[in-house]
């Protein structure tokens, strides 16, 4: 009983996530965030997830890279991704997070190598509710929330958010 109110309180706190997310962008407070900072403090809270699949996070970034936005929606979005990589990254093996700063944009690019996507269903990846295998459960592979969550709070921010395969096709790069 205890999982299921788990996983049931888990799909309520998303679903709120991604109506929140959908809500008008302009109702959001909008301070400047040192998304250097904020890269590498999410990087940092992560690294006990990755160390208990004894993998490691590797963050390159400048400081000081200043931009407008909502510190909370951007955080939850880079966690999501970097949770998503380290929940599929292979035991032993390192997740890059690699932040580019050029003018007011910025480029944010999270690795892992993992199994990776399949081509056919990469374009479905950030659907609310999807999950590339049915057999994955929410024990495993969580309800197919946060990388909608993810792609709403990039767009709210005039973002974009993508997966691709990396150059030597060993796991997926968002």
């Amino acid at each position: 009983i205890k999982t299921e109110i788990d996983r049931l309180t888990e799909l309520v706190s998303s679903l709120i996530e991604v109506t929140r997310a959908e809500g008008d962008p302009n109702e959001r407070p909008r301070d400047v965030v040192d998304l250097g900072k904020l890269v590498e403090n999410v990087a940092d809270a992560c690294k006990l997830d990755a160390q208990s699949k004894s993998c490691t996070i590797r963050y390159h970034g400048p400081a000081g890279a200043m931009l407008p936005g909502n510190a909370e929606l951007l955080r939850r979005a880079i966690e999501n991704i970097l949770r998503n990589g380290i929940r599929y990254a292979p035991s032993g093996s390192s997740i890059d997070v690699k932040l580019e700063t050029e003018g007011p944009e910025a480029i944010l690019a999270i690795r892992d190598n993992g199994p990776g996507v399949p081509a056919d269903k990469l374009d479905r990846l950030f659907e609310p509710f999807f999950r590339v295998e049915a057999s994955r459960d929410s024990a495993e592979g969580g309800v197919g929330l946060g990388l909608a969550i993810a792609r709403r709070a990039v767009s709210v921010h005039n973002g974009t958010l993508r997966a691709d395969y990396a150059a030597d096709d060993a796991g997926t790069e968002q």
